[in-house]
Parts: C-alpha cells; structure tokens; sequence
C-alpha cells in the first residue's frame, strides 16, 4: 500500500511524537513504582484484584513495544499480515486496559456507596461503551497493513474514506459516553465524600477522604 497524501504522514508524524512523549512519562512512572508494586501486589494472595491491577497496568507498558516494532522500518520481517499481527495485538491491549479501567471505576463508587448494584450497573455500563465501540471500530472500519512512501516504511490503520464520517460519529459518541462516566463518577463520589468529611472526627478517615477526593478530580481533568 502506498500513502501519497503528505498531510497524512504529517498528521501520523505528529501522532507518533505526542504518544512516545506520553509512554516515555508512563514507563518512567512504571519504574519507579516497580518496587511498591513487589511489595504491596505481587505478594498479596488476591487474584481477582491481581487480575485487574495488571489489566489496568500494564496494557500500556506493553503496547509501548508492538508500536515501536509497527513505526520503525524493519525489512527483515515486516509485511501486511505481520503488521495486521501488530496491530491487532495493540487493539486487544487497548480494550483490555480500557475494560479494566471501567470495572475498577465502578467498584470504587460500588464501595464508597455501601455496596449498591445500581450504582455499580450504571457507571459500569458507561464506561463499557467506549471500548465496544473501539472494537467495533477497529475490526470493522479499519485496514491494518504496511504503508510505503519513498522511504518511509512504517504500519498503520486506516479508514475507507467513504465510511469514514459514520465511523468518526460512533466514535465520538465513544468519547462523549466515556466523559459521561467519569463525570459521574466525579460528581457521586464528590459528593459523597464531602459529607463523610464533614462528618468524619477521625484524621485518619479524613486524610483519606481528601486523597480520594483529590485523586478523583485530577483523574477526571
């Protein structure tokens, strides 16, 4: 396949170095974490909570390598089907991190609001919305394979023109259903600490109620 538009690869280019600087951050961050996470996970015998501590973790970290390996021009073995290969390992990553992300936000608020299932069903299911959509998305509009420009060798998912403007409205309607449950996870649990602070005569209990407090607004910006 080859890629004429010069607007594409800069707009690719640009892609490129936004995310790298973002991984850089989120590696960086990994490794200084990596010793807590010995002590405090990986010896605790909880496997359910283990199970979704590294679907939340480390999706992140390991797509970092299956984008490197797609960006970079690597004649030996890169083809159509090995990209496909690539990118649709970086596609169950992402579903991965972002369903884990959804279960972990709604058993937060499941617990701060006394172990309620109505509550948990509804931020569950606005934050399962986006990465359904995702998947959909990328199995069906688009086309993994090697793109070729002059030199520049590098693989890459694109969209069939024609469909694209349907596609781009589902996945906006993604964005906007993912925004929509971290907002309200950021209104119920705002509001529910705030009274128990008010309430609360213990320091320990406050301090945690200001770190959940704040933690949650900094997520949600």
């Amino acid at each position: 396949m080859t890629v004429s538009d010069s607007s594409v690869l800069a707009s690719a280019y640009l892609e490129s170095a936004i995310y790298f600087s973002a991984t850089a951050l989120c590696c960086y961050d990994y490794c200084l974490t990596l010793g807590d996470e010995i002590q405090y996970v990986w010896t605790r015998k909880r496997p359910l909570s283990l199970l979704l501590f590294c679907g939340f973790r480390y999706p992140a970290v390991l797509n970092t390598i299956f984008v490197i390996l797609g960006s970079r021009a690597w004649p030996g073995w890169q083809s159509n089907y090995s990209c496909l290969v690539l990118i649709r390992t970086e596609m169950v990553l992402n579903i991965v991190l972002l369903i884990s992300a959804a279960v972990f936000t709604a058993l937060r608020i499941y617990a701060i609001y006394g172990l309620k299932l109505s509550i948990f069903l509804i931020v569950f299911l606005l934050g399962i919305i986006n990465p359904a959509i995702y998947m959909i998305y990328s199995l069906v509009a688009l086309r993994p394979g090697l793109f070729t420009d002059g030199h520049i060798v590098f693989c890459a998912s694109f969209s069939n023109s024609a469909d694209r403007l349907s596609y781009m409205n589902w996945i906006i309607g993604a964005r906007v259903s993912s925004l929509l449950a971290d907002g309200l996870v950021l209104v119920l649990t705002w509001y529910k600490l705030f009274r128990v602070r008010s309430e609360a005569a213990n320091a320990c209990s406050t301090s945690l109620v200001s770190v959940l407090i704040t933690d949650t607004g900094v997520y949600f910006l």
